[in-house]
């Protein structure tokens, strides 16, 4: 029997009611929107990423590598940021603390799915703009309620919106989720889903519609552990 299959053997029913989307002091300035144009090649790429703060109040920015690849997020000592309405533009500078594999999506592993666990960005930010999101202390479980949180790219400037899925599969530090509010994951990649308290699961990082699959919190918690970063 597979990780995922256990895991949906041991699990409780899906809940049949739909839970209330968690208020998290009003949902603007959550995550952020990072915007990375290569003018001469007539490309932009879109992600998001969002803050955790650190028990000596450090901030730190989680989003994923493969909005530009591994060697171009070592090269890059500043980073350009604006809240998703478009209200506040933020400047990260310095080196990424760390810098993880792409994800590659034409490889996958024993539960149908892509190596999720690599595909992470962790830099540290100044000044006290932003809004730290809490990190659960556990992975979701199968029939979990979700929210994906974020803006459809193609969508005008707006606050963050909450976007309903159930958690269909937790196994090798990854998790697969089935979207219930249809929206296009295009530009999500980097940001959070959250549970019912707002807390922070794991991260999006690829759809394959109508799923979308991403890190456990545990996998984000190692990575930031590993670089000595004190979390509650």
């Amino acid at each position: 029997m597979s990780d995922g299959e256990r895991l949906r053997a041991t699990s409780p029913e899906f809940p049949r009611a739909l839970p209330p989307a968690p208020s998290y002091l009003g949902w603007s300035g959550i995550v952020m929107r990072l915007e990375f144009e290569y003018r001469e090649k007539r490309i932009k790429f879109l992600g998001t990423g969002f803050v955790i703060r650190d028990r000596n109040k450090q901030d730190y920015l989680l989003t994923c590598a493969h909005l530009i690849g591994e060697r171009a997020w070592q090269q890059r000592y500043q980073v350009k940021m604006r809240t998703m309405n478009g209200q506040r533009l933020v400047d990260s500078f310095g080196a990424s603390l760390h810098v993880g594999a792409s994800v590659d999506l034409k490889q996958s592993g024993p539960n149908r799915w892509p190596d999720m666990t690599q595909d992470l960005v962790i830099r540290a930010v100044a000044g006290d703009w932003a809004r730290p999101m809490p990190l659960a202390r556990s992975d979701p479980v199968v029939g979990e309620w979700v929210w994906a949180v974020g803006c459809e790219a193609s969508k005008p400037l707006s606050n963050e919106k909450l976007f309903l899925g159930q958690i269909v599969d937790v196994s090798y530090g990854g998790y697969v989720l089935k979207k219930i509010d249809q929206f296009d994951p295009h530009g999500f990649s980097g940001g959070p889903i959250v549970n019912t308290r707002g807390e922070v699961l794991g991260n999006v990082l690829a759809g394959r519609d109508p799923m979308v699959s991403g890190a456990t919190v545990t996998v984000l918690r190692q990575r930031l552990q590993a670089k000595e970063i004190p979390l509650d």
